[in-house]
């Protein structure tokens, strides 16, 4: 008896706890350092993150719905534009109606909800973007639109109108990506020349500490198409997609120039250019795949501590757009300042989709384990949502969302948005009516 107490005692022990290997994705805060975990708190969240990794993985999982409906889509004509999860128990929908834009925060604490905490209306925007301080209860939105809003936002208090910040920034031009971590955010913008026809692009970062602005003339190949980007506390990645047949894609990791994270309050007056050698490229990573047309994901889910690996799906169209085929990447991120170093990447993982179907809109999760999609049919059998598993070392498990006979709450072909929050198995599922619909796995 007195060998067992030890040995419960042993095992419940921070030390075992801490040194234990974790493969699924754990919901704690961004902030949160694992290790600082007592066992008492860390043990129920690994468990729940296994339960879930299990539940993923069925054929037949089972899934709570929860419906966010306001009542006056029934009367007016209204599209679930974007949307992010914000916190425990919050999501953040984009509304657009013929006139205008509506911002609505949701509760995820009642199963069906007519209402929103808070609606903010806005002019015609393009996208949103959030990032959460103080645990995940105070943070900031940025509006993109003709140009660019910034609110701050607080939980606690969402029955009061959001207060605007000075923001002098214009944004000229095509923005295609907007990206927040801690008190930065960075707009990639295209900017077509009128002689050329080629796009310039510009990166432009601003601190919301010091109200400085920083713009970096990202230099492109006029062959590449397609660009994003994705902001980290100490570099940021630029993914560059060629036309077709034109070669491989391309992620380059640059440097984050420390200028931009001083959070002096005492603002400059004009905007600071900054130069190819203050945002260095650390690496360049090289992504084979076969010649044909392509579309690739990264995530999207909001990031504030430095990543390990960067995933990516590239879904490549062969067989005369027959045939569809997934390949993922996981590009490590322990970069070397030192020297820029070129390296070539292999798929982790390669599936196929279903004959004369292509993903249309993909939710890829920050760790690269997990991925939603909802896939485009050639002919005319109605879309369907996946859900797939990529496991390191295992063969990658692509499943549909839901079983066949488990009906969902809405029809595929309504879908016009996903969101997708990897480590609590959340799928925020937006629709051309209006309605909003929360998956939990």
């Amino acid at each position: 008896m007195q060998a067992c107490r030890v040995l419960h005692a042993f095992v419940c022990s921070d030390y075992v706890w801490h040194r234990i290997s974790i493969d699924v994705p754990i919901d704690i805060l961004p902030d949160v350092n694992i290790v600082s975990l007592p066992s008492s708190i860390l043990q129920p969240i690994i468990i729940k993150a296994l339960r879930l990794d299990d539940n993923w993985r069925k054929r037949e999982p089972d899934v709570r719905y929860i419906m966010l409906s306001p009542v006056w889509v029934l009367n007016q004509s209204a599209t679930i534009g974007q949307l992010q999860f914000i916190g425990k128990n919050h999501v953040l929908s984009l509304s657009r109606c013929y006139h205008h834009h509506e911002l609505s925060f949701w509760s995820l604490e009642q199963p069906l909800c007519t209402q929103p905490n808070l609606t903010i209306r806005t002019m015609p925007m393009i996208r949103f973007s959030v990032t959460m301080f103080s645990g995940d209860s105070n943070g900031v939105i940025v509006f993109l639109g003709r140009d660019e809003k910034l609110y701050t936002i607080s939980l606690k208090t969402l029955t009061k109108q959001p207060s605007k910040l000075p923001n002098n920034l214009l944004i000229q031009g095509r923005v295609s990506t907007v990206e927040t971590c801690d008190h930065i955010i960075a707009t990639l913008v295209a900017q077509i020349s009128p002689s050329s026809g080629s796009p310039r692009y510009t990166v432009v970062f601003h601190n919301l500490v010091s109200s400085r602005s920083f713009i970096y003339h990202y230099p492109v190949s006029s062959h590449m198409c397609r660009l994003q980007m994705r902001l980290y506390p100490s570099c940021f990645v630029i993914v560059q997609c060629p036309e077709i047949g034109e070669g491989d894609v391309l992620v380059h990791v640059h440097a984050l120039p420390p200028k931009i994270r001083i959070n002096d309050s005492t603002p400059l007056q004009e905007t600071t250019v900054m130069t190819g050698d203050e945002c260095r490229l650390l690496a360049e990573h090289v992504l084979s795949r076969n010649p044909g047309l392509c579309e690739w994901f990264i995530p999207d889910e909001p990031v504030s501590e430095f990543p390990s690996h960067l995933p990516l799906i590239i879904f490549q169209q062969l067989g005369g757009f027959t045939r569809t085929i997934g390949l993922v990447y996981q590009i490590p991120m322990n970069i070397d300042e030192r020297t820029a170093e070129t390296y070539h990447h292999k798929p982790t993982h390669t599936f196929s989709t279903e004959i004369e179907t292509t993903p249309q809109i993909v939710c890829i999760g920050k760790t690269g384990l997990r991925a939603v999609w909802l896939d485009k049919q050639f002919e005319n059998e109605g879309p369907k949502l996946w859900k797939a598993t990529f496991q390191t070392g295992m063969a990658a498990a692509v499943t549909p969302l839901v079983a066949p006979h488990q009906p969902l709450p809405f029809e595929a072909r309504m879908v016009s948005t996903l969101r997708f929050e990897e480590a609590t198995g959340r799928v925020a599922v937006g629709l051309w009516t209006g309605a909003v619909y929360i998956l939990e796995f």
